[in-house]
């Protein structure tokens, strides 16, 4: 049985390669949709569910075209969920960037000895991509967000930029 770690480490060494790296990204999916939009999308994903797993059990050609449409329908109420968020690209600061702004926002009052939410907030404002500026952002965008969203999206950029090598990368 193969493993990831196993087709890790079998890909061929590609030499220099960390000469070219790329910053990384990240998604976050900000609910655009009102709530009730919301609600009605992911209960249509749910009887969809419903649908299929009932459709699965039927035998022969109906059972066939049951199970068809109820994928075809499956497949609808999740994009109409789906549409119910904006995907919103967070990429990561250059690190010289990242440090400095970690060391304009040092707080030696604050946990870990820094003002995480102003810097979460800075870093996510600089890595943001996408249609809107910064300004749209900073001035209409969070504050129409709930608490908890902002949170989620300074945390995001805040996780992207830390860049810490994960415990599932093989070190051996």
């Amino acid at each position: 049985m193969s493993t990831a770690n196993d087709a890790i480490k079998a890909a061929p060494a590609q030499p220099k390669r960390l000469l070219h790296r790329g910053l990384p990204v990240t998604t976050y999916h900000l609910r655009a949709a009102e709530p009730a939009e919301v609600a009605a999308a992911e209960q249509a994903v749910a009887d969809a569910k419903d649908a299929k797993e009932l459709a699965d059990f039927r035998l022969g050609e109906a059972g066939e075209q049951a199970q068809a449409k109820a994928a075809e329908q499956l497949a609808e109420a999740r994009a109409r969920l789906k549409a119910c968020y904006e995907p919103v690209k967070i990429r990561a600061l250059d690190p010289d960037v990242y440090e400095a702004m970690a060391a304009e926002h040092e707080d030696e009052k604050k946990p870990g000895g820094l003002d995480e939410k102003a810097l979460g907030k800075a870093v996510f404002l600089a890595g943001v991509q996408g249609v809107y500026s910064a300004a749209e952002w900073a001035e209409t965008i969070l504050p129409q967000c709930s608490r908890g969203e902002r949170h989620e999206l300074y945390f995001a950029a805040l996780v992207i930029n830390a860049r810490a090598t994960g415990g599932a990368i093989p070190k051996d």
